[in-house]
């Protein structure tokens, strides 16, 4: 039943139903297009909020680094001076040490004591060779009839080598109880 046949007529027509379709697209073109451009606008004005932010955040990052740079600067300043400092006080050491040090055992003394510990130093090696010889007899006797007259050398040059070791050992343990000895005879003077 349509508006024609009927005793009232609701005066759509194909012509009206098409302009008011033309009008509603319009409408709605207006609509979109306001909001594209109200889209825009806030896009625009976000984009410019993030630049003033970015800027801003540029120029404190910057006065930062100053800071930073003028800080550290202020601590390089202050370490040369801890350094220069330290190192006067370890010129005062080592003067100390120098003062120290002359007033210890006169060389002549010392030399002799040495000398004599060199003397016992000397026949504990001759001592200690003669053993390590014996030993090397000891040790042919039960070598096997296969070891090489290399393999003999090595073991008589690790005997002699360990043997000047503890011969160095022993005489370093001499001269500190000797400087010792001496140290508190000088200091108790």
């Amino acid at each position: 039943m349509s508006g024609e046949t009927e005793q009232q007529v609701s005066g759509w027509t194909v012509s009206t139903l098409n302009q008011y379709m033309n009008d509603l697209i319009v409408q709605m073109d207006r609509r979109y297009q306001e909001r594209f451009e109200a889209q825009t606008k806030a896009l625009d004005a976000a984009f410019l909020a993030q630049q003033t932010a970015m800027q801003a955040a540029l120029l404190a990052a910057e006065k930062a680094v100053q800071t930073a740079l003028s800080a550290a600067e202020k601590a390089v300043t202050k370490a040369e001076i801890a350094n220069e400092k330290r190192f006067d006080s370890v010129n005062e050491f080592r003067s100390t040490l120098s003062d120290q040090a002359s007033r210890l055992m006169p060389r002549t003394e010392s030399e002799a004591r040495l000398g004599s510990i060199a003397e016992k130093v000397d026949s504990t090696v001759i001592v200690m060779t003669e053993r390590l010889n014996s030993l090397e007899l000891r040790l042919n006797d039960k070598a096997n009839a296969n070891a090489t007259r290399i393999e003999k050398i090595e073991s008589i040059s690790k005997g002699v080598g360990a043997s000047w070791g503890v011969f160095v050992g022993a005489g370093g343990l001499l001269l500190t109880i000797v400087a010792i000895a001496i140290t508190i005879i000088t200091l108790s003077k």
